[in-house]
């Protein structure tokens, strides 16, 4: 049985996530979006991580969405779920498809599906690709071999995502603290997005696991404090006042202070809300997931900053976003959500903030 579950659909790959059941699920999609679009162009982008086979599923979902005459905006790297939300919002598309099991161990694949705003979608859209997925299961079985090449197109997505991030962090704040920062990429989408923003802002980084590995070097690529035993110490090592990690696609993060000591996320959570009131003077709403800590309720009612309680899921909080009433959202699961960013979890944007917090 198909479902989604918090993030999209996940299973094991050679079990259920197979060739045939990623072609039905895109298949699914292409109906639900042709019947709330109708009469209109339609354009998925679809983006990939760094897991076996991830690629070759996102160009089979390429060559379905193109014989329904959808345009696909296809992803020329694997690439973090964040910069994939930046291309939906920017490009004006219906919709994005990404391969990723985020944090899952390596057996795992996913497919995980962004609405129109780029944030991920509610069980209210999930709910309607399942009764497509549902119908189709009757007899689908359709297999094309070649792509229709004129609905695809191949698009970069660093560049867009880097140029954005760029306006959001005060790199020269980070700069002039000369702090030194050492981070773990967990083999994932992050390479040569979070180190390399940080070298291009002249701020001293230190990299490990910028590589892929389908594998993910033997472990989940969960930012645990167990799966980043490496990272500290390598921080320690290099005498770096910081060490970020990001999950295997990028919008989970995990923080290492300057002695080598696994800072929890609840606590980096609290950190950066007081830190985003407190010297950016923000105001307005504050999210946190039901099992999230209540410190930040402490710190909401002590700036008397309205306060949502929300559902496990980040979507949950990406509709508060969106909805603007939050500043400030987070998850316990190293998400967070932050205004005038994006609808989508973002573990390079969060690191880069605690960087400028503790540069502050």
């Amino acid at each position: 049985m198909i479902k989604f579950g918090t993030s999209g659909w996940r299973a094991v790959m050679g079990e259920e996530f197979t060739f045939q059941n990623v072609r039905l699920v895109v298949q699914a999609t292409a109906n639900y979006l042709k019947k709330k679009f109708p009469g209109t162009r339609i354009a998925v982008v679809v983006n990939y991580d760094t897991r076996f086979l991830s690629e070759r599923f996102a160009f089979e979902a390429a060559k379905v969405l193109s014989h329904n005459k959808i345009h696909v905006f296809l992803t020329d790297r694997d690439a973090p779920s964040q910069a994939q939300a930046y291309q939906v919002i920017k490009r004006k598309a219906q919709g994005g498809i990404n391969f990723t099991a985020s944090f899952n161990p390596p057996e795992y694949n996913g497919l995980k599906f962004n609405t129109e705003t780029g944030a991920p979608a509610l069980p209210e859209v999930t709910d309607k690709i399942e009764e497509e997925i549902r119908f189709l299961q009757k007899e689908y079985s359709f297999c094309p071999f070649y792509p229709k090449n004129e609905f695809i197109e191949k698009i970069d997505l660093q560049a867009d995502y880097l140029a954005f991030i760029q306006k959001k962090v005060d790199f020269d704040l980070i700069r002039k603290s000369k702090i030194k920062i050492a981070v773990d990429m967990l083999y994932g989408t992050s390479r040569e997005y979070l180190d390399e923003i940080l070298e291009e802002n002249e701020i001293p980084v230190e990299g490990l696991h910028a590589y892929i590995d389908p594998y993910f070097g033997g472990i989940s690529p969960s930012c645990s404090e167990e799966n980043l035993g490496e990272l500290k110490k390598f921080v320690k090592a290099k005498k770096c006042h910081l060490g970020i990690a990001t999950d295997g696609d990028g919008d989970r993060f995990g923080v290492v202070d300057e002695k080598g000591r696994f800072v929890i996320q609840n606590l980096i959570l609290s950190l950066l809300l007081d830190y985003v009131v407190t010297k950016k003077n923000w105001r307005g709403g504050v999210a946190r997931s039901v099992a999230t800590t209540h410190l930040v309720d402490r710190i909401a009612r002590k700036y008397n900053l309205p306060l949502y309680k929300t559902p496990v899921g980040f979507k949950f909080l990406s509709e508060l976003f969106l909805q603007k009433k939050i500043i400030f959202g987070g998850e316990e699961s190293a998400c967070i959500a932050i205004k005038d960013h994006l609808p989508e979890k973002d573990g390079i944007f969060a690191g880069l903030l605690v960087a400028e917090m503790i540069a502050a």
